[in-house]
């Protein structure tokens, strides 16, 4: 038996179930040559590593590499990628400053969310990825409040996190414009909507994410931010899956008061 032997395989093996990432493609089935080696990498890569994975990965790159040469580049290589994203709004933290960012509207536009600044602004994360009658009725409560708020020079941005099969960045922008266009005609929405950043990890779907709702750390969609005229966050709503809708229309007219 080579250097990686069967304790460390199946401390290993052991080691991914824990973890359980959705996207190792070994999971619940027979030792896949690769997967402690990846399952390992990712927790490096997140800042979530322990002694006893940064020993599997060691072991898991001596096996893959037949030898331990360069294994301090690529462990060094992994604990950069912690500092890629840029830095998170805590979660629940409020009297901090929003973190600028350029998306796209649905006419392909760039749109910068400090050249709001004197205005109050609400970001509405939502995605048609997830239409379910509650969430559903989550948009149109939101919509009416945009509606019921014209004149009052506030400014509503839905942050859409819809997702498209093409990886092609100009055809994916593309289809995502018409596939978003459409989903707001069809459900009478009438507030403005910007097309997230999707970063795509072809290795990884665990480590691809939307640029701002990650910055924002959104955990879900139906979750808004309200800023106030001078660029700092007043209120951050949680998820809302378990919630009633007229929880979610009274939690955002309240927080707007905040800020109007």
């Amino acid at each position: 038996m080579p250097i990686f032997g069967y304790a460390a395989i199946a401390s290993a093996a052991s080691l991914c179930q824990q973890i359980r990432w959705s996207v190792c493609h070994g999971i619940g089935c027979n030792i896949c040559p690769k997967r402690p080696l990846i399952t390992a990498s990712r927790y490096i890569e997140t800042g979530k590593a322990t002694l006893q994975i940064k020993n599997v990965l060691k072991e898991a790159y001596i096996k893959d590499k037949g030898a331990a040469d360069g294994y301090d580049q690529y462990y060094n290589s992994l604990v950069k990628k912690q500092d890629v994203r840029p830095p998170l709004l805590e979660a629940g933290k409020l009297d901090v400053k929003s973190i600028d960012f350029t998306l796209k509207d649905t006419d392909g536009k760039p749109v910068t969310l400090s050249s709001y600044k004197g205005w109050p602004v609400v970001l509405y994360f939502f995605s048609m990825d997830f239409n379910t009658p509650q969430r559903k009725a989550f948009n149109t409560a939101f919509n009416k409040i945009v509606a019921g708020h014209a004149g009052r020079n506030t400014v509503f941005l839905g942050i859409d996190r819809t997702s498209v099969s093409e990886t092609d960045e100009a055809n994916g922008m593309q289809l995502r414009i018409e596939k978003v266009n459409n989903f707001l005609a069809q459900n009478n929405l009438n507030f403005k909507v910007l097309l997230d950043v999707f970063h795509r990890d072809p290795s990884s779907t665990a480590r691809s994410y939307y640029a701002v709702a990650d910055t924002y750390s959104s955990g879900d969609v139906c979750q808004f931010y309200v800023i106030d005229k001078t660029g700092i966050v007043r209120y951050k709503s949680f998820p809302y899956s378990p919630m009633p809708v007229d929880q979610f229309d009274r939690e955002l007219t309240a927080a707007l008061k905040l800020v109007e």
